[in-house]
């Protein structure tokens, strides 16, 4: 009941105390508590208050009683719940005047802000119920298997659900054992299954003989490791944990953040962080635990929730499978193999340039990369080819051994590989539907039962046939990768784009987004004000991801969201045949003060600029090269942003920078370089051919 009212000390301390308590007596009532103590303290404690609202006893309440009373108070929080907001805003700004009144400036400037929130928390409810497309679903209380035959079996029951997804979870997680290291029994007992064998020193010295029959592939993988050991000296990578490193990351943790088999869950760990002591205790513990590399038995217990990835698809290999660890394991490997393994491959350029799945990037970056590259090659007419790989099917396939060599020649050192590897590996998984956890666990405990987040992926030769590509596949039937053309518009990292950056689709599809959002307003209207708040918070967003990478010119992308507009005024207010102008206008001068995409594009190009140009990034290298083949294809000196747009446009072909120039044209804002990025006269009185021709009347 906790969660569906709002919480005050008439709800609180009155209702919900007593609710709870009373459910407590029925479970002692249904089955004696082995120590009822604490039950009988509770109850001691309640009769002090005295009236009709005090409890007796457990002895002096039937079953029937305790039910009776549990249905009571049910109703009696049913009907103050329209009450209770009431209650709780009293209740924040009773205690709000108390703090002013003892000086507590701080308190009281807090509970302000517990005010302001709450009362937009509600609102924020509202406007998600309406406008945001629901994804995913909730529990699963039932699976579907597709069968041999073509047939579709269903299972809606605990122990069937459970049945099922033990045997398919188990066989993902044992797919890694199709690794060819896996097949050379010599090879997989030097390395060791937790990459801690007797010839890993050897392997990442160069110096290991290779036994008969190992697979090329391996050879050459392992002797890249040891290329990369030793070209790191003798730098390592500190597991040591300190005090600071677990304060830092538990005061700022989200406490509802589920966690733990044991039920040790983020709550335990964020108290413990605001207290020194408690905190040097647990990261004495870690570091005992690390350095005698024998996990607790409580590590070796996991929960996998299965939950719909798309809302009404139940099947069983189609499901999400979200896998607790313990909060403490978890977080102990996010900062030996996540944060500091990031900082050391930072440190030593170890990171390729292409690679933006890392902190401080983005993947509009990612995008603007891609998309810069493809303007290059236009410019410069070379051949060209976009390959798209799609991991989400391939971590299951990670294989410990070179996992736990790969770890090694990072220079994360021995003790934290085995003990991350070898307690996934003796892990137990315990499965979670609607029906709540298994008893047994369904799957696990067994060496080499293991589902690994390291990412690593076992690269296999591609075949380039008749203009196909294809992998080879362990059935022997090699899949075919398609070859698209080059106005095939696909969505990447959540933005629509084409090798030809043709702007058509994303056009298409950022109206659909703006349009179906008009749409839910109109089956499901808000007050205004929340209308307003969906836009301003939620929808500009959404609209403004990608701007950057759009390659539409101003008149384009502001006819489209003219359109969008049009449609949502009556929802926020206003008439639909308003001006133009007004719509756009700042409300300072009378007018709606709607964004103007093309001015939100222009500044977004410009910031992106400004970030990365000179940079040593690898969104600047693209923008310094794709600039300079901008500049040799118009054929002027200096600074071409600087010219006239309507003059020499034609002479650029389709890029960012020509869009950029476009914009900034439309705005008269000027964009200027350092003279070093600039073509230059070699010579005094020196001038470009397209200059001499333009002088002299040709265009």
């Amino acid at each position: 009941m906790r969660g569906t009212i709002e919480n005050s000390p008439q709800v609180k301390l009155v209702w919900i105390k007593r609710r709870r308590l009373f459910s407590w007596m029925l479970k002692h009532k249904l089955s004696p508590l082995k120590d009822p103590r604490n039950l009988f303290r509770a109850c001691r404690v309640m009769a002090k208050a005295g009236g009709p609202l005090a409890v007796r006893q457990p002895r002096d309440y039937s079953i029937q009683q305790v039910k009776a009373q549990i249905i009571a108070i049910d109703e009696h929080i049913l009907r103050l719940k329209d009450e209770a907001p009431e209650l709780r805003v009293s209740h924040l700004i009773s205690r709000r005047e108390e703090a002013k009144s003892k000086g507590q400036l701080r308190k009281a400037n807090d509970i302000d802000n517990i005010i302001n929130r709450e009362a937009l928390r509600g609102r924020y409810s509202e406007v998600r119920r309406t406008t945001f497309k629901r994804k995913g679903g909730g529990k699963v209380f039932k699976v579907e298997r597709r069968e041999l035959d073509g047939t579709t079996s269903v299972f809606n029951s605990k122990e069937a659900i459970e049945a099922v997804a033990s045997q398919t979870i188990g066989e993902r997680y044992r797919l890694a054992y199709s690794a060819p290291i896996m097949a050379n029994p010599q090879l997989l007992k030097d390395v060791g299954f937790a990459g801690d064998g007797d010839a890993i020193e050897s392997i990442l010295h160069g110096t290991y003989e290779f036994p008969p029959g190992t697979d090329e592939y391996t050879k050459l993988l392992m002797l890249e490791a040891a290329v990369m050991f030793c070209s790191l000296g003798e730098s390592e990578i500190e597991d040591m944990v300190h005090r600071h490193d677990f304060q830092n990351f538990w005061k700022t943790a989200r406490e509802k953040t589920e966690s733990s088999y044991s039920r040790c869950h983020f709550g335990h760990y964020v108290s413990a962080s605001h207290y020194n002591v408690l905190s040097d205790l647990h990261v004495s513990s870690l570091n005992t635990i690390r350095e005698i590399g024998v996990a607790p038995s409580r590590w070796r217990n996991a929960i996998t929730v299965l939950v719909e990835k798309v809302f009404g698809n139940r099947f069983i290999d189609r499901l999400r499978a979200i896998c607790l660890l313990e909060a403490d394991f978890n977080w102990l490997n996010k900062l030996i193999f996540a944060h500091r393994l990031e900082q050391f491959c930072r440190n030593h350029d170890l990171i390729p340039a292409d690679q933006f799945a890392k902190s401080r990037s983005s993947c509009e970056e990612a995008t603007l990369v891609k998309n810069t590259t493809c303007d290059l090659s236009r410019i410069m007419h070379s051949s060209f080819i976009i390959g798209g790989a799609d991991l989400d099917q391939c971590f299951d396939r990670s294989n410990a051994p070179i996992a736990g060599l790969a770890a090694r020649a990072h220079r994360v050192s021995r003790e934290s590989t085995r003990l991350m590897l070898t307690t996934m590996q003796n892990m137990q998984y315990f499965v979670r539907t609607g029906f709540g956890i298994s008893k047994e666990p369904a799957f696990g405990g067994q060496e080499g039962d293991l589902l690994m987040s390291l990412g690593q992926v076992l690269k296999q030769k591609s075949e380039y046939n008749s203009l196909s590509l294809a992998v080879p596949q362990p059935n022997s039937t090699p899949a075919t990768i398609p070859l698209l053309d080059n106005l095939h518009t696909k969505k990447t990292l959540g933005v629509w784009s084409n090798p030809l950056n043709d702007p058509s689709v994303p056009l298409t599809k950022r109206k659909e987004k703006g349009l179906s959002w008009i749409e839910k307003l109109r089956r499901r209207p808000l007050e205004r004000r929340d209308v307003w708040l969906s836009l301003t918070t939620m929808e500009y967003p959404k609209w403004s991801y990608g701007l950057s990478s759009l390659y539409a010119s101003p008149s384009q992308l502001d006819d489209l969201m003219g359109s969008i507009y049009f449609q949502a005024l009556p929802q926020l207010g206003f008439n639909q045949h308003i001006t133009k102008e007004f719509r756009t206008l700042p409300s300072e001068y009378q007018g709606i003060g709607l964004r103007q995409w093309s001015i939100e594009k222009l500044g977004r190009d410009l910031a992106m600029l400004l970030r990365h140009w000179g940079s040593d990034s690898t969104l600047a290298r693209s923008f310094q090269a794709l600039y300079e083949a901008f500049q040799m294809e118009v054929g002027v000196n200096g600074n071409v942003l600087s010219r006239s747009y309507p003059e020499l446009s034609h002479l650029a072909t389709h890029s960012w920078f020509k869009i950029l120039w476009q914009y900034s044209s439309s705005y008269d804002v000027k964009i200027f370089f350092h003279d070093r990025f600039h073509i230059q006269p070699t010579r005094e009185r020196d001038i470009s051919i397209i200059d001499w021709f333009m002088q002299h009347g040709f265009s």
